[in-house]
C-alpha cells in the first residue's frame, strides 16, 4: 500500500550557498499509473515559488520505499473542493477502483488516515550542488497513521484566504480527532474494509497543534473530503 502514497517535499535554496530549507508540505496518493490526488491548499500556486529570502525551489514526491519522483505537475485544481489532481511522467503503483468506497460509512464508524507530517517525515536527506544544479541523491521518509471515528457527515463552508482555502457548501467528513501540517491530501481509510473513502483536508481553526495533542484534542476536529463529492472530477 505504501508504494502508492507519497510525501510532497519542497526545497527552497540559493545556488552556491549552504542555506537550504526543506520539509514535507503534504501527502498524495495515486489513483492511476500517472495521476495522484492531494489537497489543493498544500499544492497550489504558492507552492511553485521559493520561500522568502531564497531564490530557487524544487518540488518532488518521496515514498517510504526510497522512490523519488521529480517534477510532478498539477493537471487540474479545484479550490472549492480543496482538490488538486497531479500528474507525473513515469508509471507508479496506484489504488484501483476496488480500493475505493463511496458510501456505506456512517457517523461512529472507525477510520484511519496515513500521511507525512511536516516535523516527523524526513529521516535522512542527501543532496549536493553540481554544475549549478541541485542534485537529490536520496531521501528517507517515514509516514504516520492517525485513527479514530467519524463524528459527522454534513455540508460546511470555509472561506479563509490566508490559508488558501475556499470550500463552499460541500459535504465533509468530520472526524473525532485533530491533525496537523503534512497530513493534508493523504487518504482516509474505512477501517472495516481498508478502502479509501476520501482525502484529508483542513482544520476548522486553521492551525496545527502540538504533536502530543494531535490524537486526543477534539476541539479542532479535522475535516476530510469524501470521494462521492469529487468523483465527477476524477
Amino acid at each position: 500500500m505504501m508504494d502508492k502514497i507519497f510525501s510532497i517535499i519542497k526545497i527552497s535554496y540559493n545556488l552556491g550557498h549552504t542555506r537550504i530549507q526543506y520539509g514535507s508540505c503534504g501527502t498524495c496518493f495515486f489513483i492511476n499509473k500517472q495521476e495522484f490526488v492531494t489537497a489543493e491548499h498544500c499544492f497550489n500556486e504558492t507552492s511553485f515559488q521559493p520561500n522568502p529570502g531564497l531564490d530557487h525551489y524544487k518540488i518532488f514526491l518521496a515514498g517510504e520505499n526510497g522512490k523519488i519522483i521529480l517534477d510532478p505537475q498539477i493537471k487540474n485544481s479545484y479550490k472549492d473542493y480543496d482538490l488538486a489532481i497531479g500528474r507525473v511522467t513515469e508509471e507508479v503503483a496506484y489504488f484501483s477502483s476496488d480500493d475505493f468506497l463511496e458510501d456505506k460509512f456512517l457517523p461512529g464508524d472507525e477510520v484511519f488516515n496515513i500521511g507525512f507530517p511536516e516535523q516527523e517525515t524526513i529521516r535522512n536527506f542527501n543532496y549536493q550542488f553540481l554544475n549549478g544544479r541541485l542534485i537529490i541523491n536520496n531521501i528517507v521518509v517515514e509516514s504516520q497513521k492517525q485513527k479514530g471515528k467519524i463524528d459527522e457527515i454534513k455540508k460546511e463552508t470555509y472561506d479563509r484566504p490566508n490559508d488558501r482555502i475556499r470550500i463552499v457548501n460541500k459535504t465533509l467528513i468530520i472526524l473525532n480527532y485533530t491533525s496537523y501540517t503534512g497530513f493534508s491530501g493523504g487518504p482516509l481509510f474505512y477501517k472495516n474494509t481498508n478502502q479509501i473513502i476520501g482525502f484529508m483536508s483542513l482544520l476548522p481553526h486553521g492551525h496545527s497543534i502540538p504533536i502530543n495533542l494531535r490524537d486526543r484534542d477534539v476541539k479542532n476536529r479535522v475535516r476530510a473530503v469524501p470521494l462521492f463529492e469529487i468523483k465527477h472530477l476524477l
